[in-house]
């Protein structure tokens, strides 16, 4: 993945950056035989299970409990309680931006990701 200067880079896509970036330092053949390479690696399979996990959605028919509260921006799929969409957490959520605050020196990261 290319690196956006332009800031139109989602924290989602930031962040799956930054895992590939991570495993591919791990991966190769002198960490790859250490226990702190297969660690790296692990964390990077349990971030990008999280990512999935937190994705966007977008309001459209059918898509929220009738008296839920409508926002005009995506909410994250995973976060939230109540019915569906009862009571939802704006995109992104609190989740994504701590596992991003870890690239928080990255020339990429932007302070609206901030925690």
């Amino acid at each position: 993945m290319t690196e956006d200067t332009g800031g139109t880079m989602t924290l989602t896509d930031f962040l799956l950056a930054r895992i590939a970036e991570d495993e591919f330092a791990a991966d190769t053949p002198l960490t790859l035989q250490s226990w702190t390479g297969r660690r790296v690696l692990a964390e990077c399979d349990a971030k990008r299970r999280i990512v999935e996990l937190h994705q966007p959605v977008e309001f459209g028919a059918g898509t929220r409990h009738p008296d839920a509260y409508m926002p005009d921006r995506p909410i994250c799929q995973t976060c939230g309680s109540g019915e569906p969409y009862e009571y939802p957490v704006d995109w992104p959520c609190g989740t994504l931006k701590l596992l991003a605050l870890t690239y928080a020196d990255h020339p990429g990261f932007r302070d609206e990701w901030r925690p």
